[in-house]
């Protein structure tokens, strides 16, 4: 095993090395970082059309990338511009990348030359010289480097201007010049992922040398007050790899650890190998995304058919005790007869939603107009081409690495029985701790405005948490169709080994008037809802009723069965 004293005494010291030379690879110069019509430190032009000032100069007049490009005019002079020096030492030339742009009346080919003694010289010359083709539009090039430039410390490319008999008026420029070289030995880290099966952090290690490396060591740390910094006190672990990583290859190191917590966490991985010569590569800085548990958002309230100059919208509410980032958060539909899935994706501009806050999805404009007791502090993203059919469709609530978190297949049945017509009312879930899927956790808004985007629904049920085998929340209750209470949330915890589940109703009288489940999969926990009415859609009577859950095992026999008691009220 490599130390990792050894590992951070690399990193620490080798970007402290000082070069006269280029010598970081690969080398990009945009000519922006110097004002016109200055030249880059180091380069050099020559002064044959005017004496003391340069042919070639940087101009802000037609860059590929904006703000400066390198020109010169005049095709029937001889010209040519010098690169500083490249320390190719321990290095082998791969590749020449450039931008040209020739105006229709320069005429001149250039050709491109290198130098191995600091630019006394240039006898390597590069094939295929940029010839004039007639067209006047940016050519993006790229050229392979002489090996005779292996290992060489003072290496010069010059672009030179082969004079014609015309073209006094014509101009040539250069931009986004890109020299890339290989290391003979020279790992780098490429990304990072997480295996939520095996719960470890995986580096993307490549080897970008022109040799085989034998083992390297990575290191790896959660930066928690992201300033850049590996501290050992953020150390997640380490881990080696023994074998050897051929030139051109990729391998897998694997760090075993649990999820520091759902959204985007920093990163800071540390490669370490005896003969990495590139140090700039081997240290990795970036946001690693955490799934989301199922629920960390809910869907909340759906308005899929509003009145005549409304918007629809879709209604977003955080149940939990800890603030969620939305950002790069997927709320999208059902895919269409062509597979594809109308979806909004929110932008970086969403703001935090902190526990018990809401972030609405449709026309900011609309919402207002329609509910003026929408609060300023709640957001509200453009539904782009995200709509919600009348006839019934299924939501998806997806966080930034894909987790489906919440789901509603809504249909317009979901609606009280007492609606008879759904235009212009909401939705509302009724609790947002039971499964955004399951129908029984849905009804029509009660409020005369049809919606409460942005409040407290008006069927919501507050939420107590469940203290013995089998609750009623509330008890009574009273289901009168007036907002309050409407609703009974009946919680119980089932015994290890349970597999599905029944829960019926019955009258103090022995008879069965509702069956709210039937042999339905069973966790360590569940939640139900009772709207007070029967088998038939018909309200139920005031008085007792007695719950009875039965707990399934393996073959589908009854294993253990529980009772309790509710009380339906209402105004006599």
């Amino acid at each position: 095993m490599y130390s990792l004293i050894v590992l951070c005494a690399i990193v620490t010291l080798c970007p402290g090395t000082v070069h006269a030379q280029i010598s970081r690879f690969p080398y990009v110069e945009t000519f922006d970082d110097q004002a016109p019509p200055g030249l880059p430190a180091g380069w050099s032009s020559s002064s044959n059309r005017t004496a003391g000032q340069n042919d070639f100069v940087t101009a802000s007049s037609s860059p590929a990338s904006p703000p400066n490009a390198l020109l010169s005019t005049n095709a029937t002079v001889e010209q040519w511009v010098a690169s500083g020096q490249l320390d190719f030492t321990g290095l082998v030339p791969d590749s020449l990348f450039l931008s040209v742009r020739r105006s229709a009346s320069h005429g001149a080919p250039v050709v491109i030359e290198c130098s191995s003694d600091g630019g006394a010289t240039f006898v390597l010359i590069l094939p295929d010289s940029v010839l004039p083709d007639g067209s006047t539009d940016y050519l993006h090039l790229a050229y392979p480097l002489p090996s005779a430039l292996a290992h060489v410390a003072r290496a010069v490319i010059r672009w030179r201007v082969i004079p014609v008999a015309t073209g006094t008026a014509g101009t040539i420029r250069l931009d986004n010049v890109r020299v890339t070289a290989l290391h003979q030995f020279d790992l780098g880290i490429e990304s990072f992922s997480y295996d939520q099966a095996v719960q470890t952090i995986n580096a993307a290690v490549y080897n970008a040398g022109t040799e085989d490396v034998d083992g390297f060591t990575l290191a790896l740390f959660h930066d928690q007050d992201r300033d850049s910094v590996a501290e050992l006190s953020e150390l997640l672990g380490t881990t080696d790899h023994p074998g050897v990583l051929a030139r051109r290859d990729s391998a897998i190191a694997m760090v075993p650890a649990s999820p520091p917590g759902p959204g985007a966490h920093r990163m800071i991985g540390i490669l370490s190998a005896v003969k990495d010569s590139n140090p700039f590569n081997d240290t990795l800085r970036t946001d690693l995304t955490f799934a989301y548990p199922v629920s960390s958002l809910v869907i909340n309230e759906l308005m899929y058919r509003p009145l005549g100059g409304g918007s629809e919208y879709i209604e977003l509410y955080n149940p939990g005790t800890a603030a969620v980032n939305p950002v790069g958060w997927i709320v999208s539909d059902r895919p269409g007869a062509d597979g594809e899935a109308n979806e909004v994706t929110f932008p970086d501009s969403t703001p935090l939603l902190r526990p018990g806050s809401y972030l609405l999805i449709g026309t900011d404009s609309l919402i207002v107009r329609q509910f003026s007791s929408l609060p300023a502090s709640v957001a509200v993203i453009p539904a782009g081409s995200l709509t919600l059919n009348n006839d019934g469709d299924c939501i998806l609530l997806l966080d930034p690495v894909g987790t489906v978190v919440d789901s509603v297949p809504y249909e317009p049945e979901w609606h009280h029985t007492a609606t008879l017509d759904e235009t212009g009312r909401s939705l509302e879930r009724i609790s947002p701790f039971v499964a955004g899927w399951d129908r029984r956790n849905w009804s029509s808004c009660t409020r005369p405005e049809g919606g409460t985007p942005g409040t407290v629904n008006s069927i919501a049920l507050n939420h107590t948490g469940a203290t013995e085998p089998l609750t009623f929340s509330p008890n009574p209750f009273s289901p009168d169709g007036d907002g309050h209470e409407d609703f009974v949330l009946i919680q119980f915890v089932l015994p290890p080994g349970s597999y599905s589940f029944s829960l019926r109703l019955f009258d103090t009288e022995g008879r069965q008037i509702r069956q709210l489940a039937i042999n339905e999969p069973a966790g360590s926990n569940g939640s139900l809802l009772w709207d007070g009415l029967d088998d038939y859609g018909q309200k139920a009577r005031i008085g007792i009723y007695v719950a009875l859950l039965e707990i399934h095992g393996g073959r589908g026999e009854v294993s253990e069965a529980m009772k309790g008691v509710v009380v339906l009220a209402g105004r006599l």
